[in-house]
């Protein structure tokens, strides 16, 4: 099992594209009453009412304006945290959804694991001040970033050890 899990309930998946509904799905979607469950993680789209009983330590839930009917709370983690999203802005191109992420570690693990020298080490490394970066510039002052650290000096989140 990963550290994390995301599944989203919607409404329709004709604008769906990653992943890819087959067509039956498609057609399914031009009925109001439709529901679809993604499961992100192994990218499947599949027919459902509800989202299952997820378990995990804490949950980021964002959703819709307009509410599923009848949709039941229950089936979301009681620990979690609602994201409230600004007029207009949605992730998924429907027009009721539900979208859940659940953490299968508690957040200090994660971050103890992520920071740990040997999983830094191979970031790419800020030219300017050293710091593991993502992408090709840095967050921090956009020069690019150079190759992967392997010598054995540890990296950490300010730098070289």
């Amino acid at each position: 099992m990963s550290t994390v899990s995301t599944f989203a309930l919607l409404s329709s998946v004709s604008s769906l594209e990653r992943p890819n509904p087959h067509l039956g799905l498609h057609a399914a979607s031009l009925w109001p009453s439709s529901r679809f469950l993604v499961n992100w993680e192994l990218q499947r789209v599949s027919r459902a009412r509800e989202l299952s009983p997820l378990e995990g330590h804490i949950a980021v839930i964002a959703r819709s304006a307009k509410a599923f009917a009848g949709f039941d709370d229950a089936s979301l983690p009681a620990e979690r945290v609602e994201l409230q999203l600004g007029p207009g802005a949605t992730p998924w191109k429907c027009a009721r959804w539900v979208e859940v992420t659940t953490l299968h570690e508690w957040l200090e693990d994660i971050v103890d694991h992520v920071l740990r020298p040997e999983v830094t080490r191979t970031f790419p490394l800020c030219s300017s001040g050293g710091r593991a970066g993502w992408g090709q510039v840095c967050v921090f002052c956009q020069l690019p970033l150079t190759e992967a650290a392997l010598s054995s000096a540890a990296v950490t989140p300010g730098g070289l050890a």
